[in-house]
Order: structure tokens, then sequence, then C-alpha cells
């Protein structure tokens, strides 16, 4: 199945060809801003292998970790494109998956009588514990059963003392600070010289009688955090 799914990729490949700098770019992306928000993959076990959809499709008669990686990054991507249905359905197929593979299972006792290394058994812990998660999100943010009860499970919690959900974001700009400074200086007078001449209508009132139109409320929302994301870069 996997060499099936490869050789459907491959005809991808003479599609639509990634650079391999981009390629790295998005990686390094990913274990930056998402693998620490939602921890399902295993860096130092992904990295050894290293594609997804027409992947999914030949390996889910015959899934590996990787497949299960997949389906949940697949159903939190399909989710932000406002497809919560079918983001729900690839989280029950990793879902479904991960219990196929007995990742829900302590494997404590067997490492001493599996081939499997340490490394192995935690990525199995990683993508398990990953996949739960992204259960209950779906669970709790679309009101529908999860797919997980925990009187199955009994696969340890991950360890603490791992760096890979650590990895600092440090900007990459080529502004001195004295240039980034002024920018945002600028930005931030233009942002409140417009704020400050905002027609009455518009203005929040402190009278608890008046009701707030939602559109004027989110205005203001909108205003205040973009004066966060502003000053953000002064405060990393």
């Amino acid at each position: 199945m996997q060499r099936q799914g490869l050789a459907a990729a491959a005809q991808l490949d003479k599609l639509v060809a990634i650079p391999v700098e981009l390629q790295q770019h998005l990686l390094e992306l990913y274990w930056q801003w998402q693998n620490p928000w939602n921890y399902v993959i295993h860096k130092g076990a992904f990295m050894e292998s290293f594609r997804a959809k027409i992947l999914l499709l030949y390996e889910s008669e015959a899934p590996t970790i990787t497949t299960v990686q997949a389906a949940c990054i697949l159903a939190l991507r399909i989710m932000s494109d406002g497809k919560e249905a079918l983001g729900w359905l690839y989280a029950g197929n990793a879902t479904r998956m991960a219990h196929n593979l007995g990742l829900h299972v302590d494997l404590s006792d067997w490492t001493s009588r599996t081939p499997m290394s340490p490394e192995e058994v935690e990525a199995r812990k990683v993508t398990w514990w990953g996949c739960y998660v992204v259960d209950k999100l779906f669970a709790l943010g679309l009101g529908r059963p999860s797919s997980t009860p925990k009187m199955s499970i009994t696969c340890s919690k991950l360890r603490t003392d791992g760096d890979e959900e650590y990895t600092p974001y440090a900007p990459n700009s080529k502004l001195s600070f004295q240039e980034m400074e002024a920018i945002i200086t600028k930005a931030d007078v233009e942002l409140r010289s417009h704020y400050g001449a905002l027609p009455s209508y518009l203005r929040l009132t402190a009278s608890t009688q008046t009701p707030m139109m939602p559109h004027v409320c989110l205005y203001h929302v909108q205003y205040h955090a973009h004066l966060i994301l502003l000053h953000r870069p002064l405060m990393l």
C-alpha cells in the first residue's frame, strides 16, 4: 500500500515541484509554531523518514504512525479552512487508525521483548496524545462525542524533559532595532490618530443602558489586537 501511495505521490511531483529551501522553511515554521501548540509529531522520528492526502488514501488500509500523524494534521488544516465536518471525519480516521495500531496501549512492559527503540516508543506516545488532543478539540468545538474513552487508555503520559516542544522562535529581520522602532512608532501614531478621529456612532460609550452594536464592538477589538501585534516585535 505504501509503495502504491508513493508511486501516486511521485506522479504529483511531476506536476508540482517544491524547492528544497521552501520545504525546509515550511518545516521550520511547523516546528516553531504548530507543533508546540498541538504536539502530534516527534521531530526526531519524523525527520528520519520524510509526503500527505494521496498517501493517506492508500495507507489507510495498512496504517503506520506516520499515517496517523498525517490524518491529524490534515484534520486541523481542513478545519482551519472552514470545513469542520470534513476535518472531524479526518480526526476520527486518525483516532481509529491509532487504536488499530495500539498506540493507546502502554508498552513499557513489552519494550524488552520487542525490537522497538526508546525513540520509537516515545514517538508512539507523542502521536497518541496528539491524536487524543485533536479528538477532544473537535468534540468540544463541534459538540460531538469523543472517540477516545479514557477507560481504554493505558499509554503513559509524555516526558517533560524533552526540548522538541520548546523550540524558541527567533525573528529573522534584517532591520536594525532603531529602524524597526521608527516604523512601529509611525504606525502607532497613525493608528491612534485614526482611532481618536472616529465618528460618534463608532465610539464606545460608558453607558450600560446603550446597547453596543456587534460591528462596533468588533471594530474596537480589532483595533486593540492590531496595537498588540504592532508592538509585539519589541516585546520579543
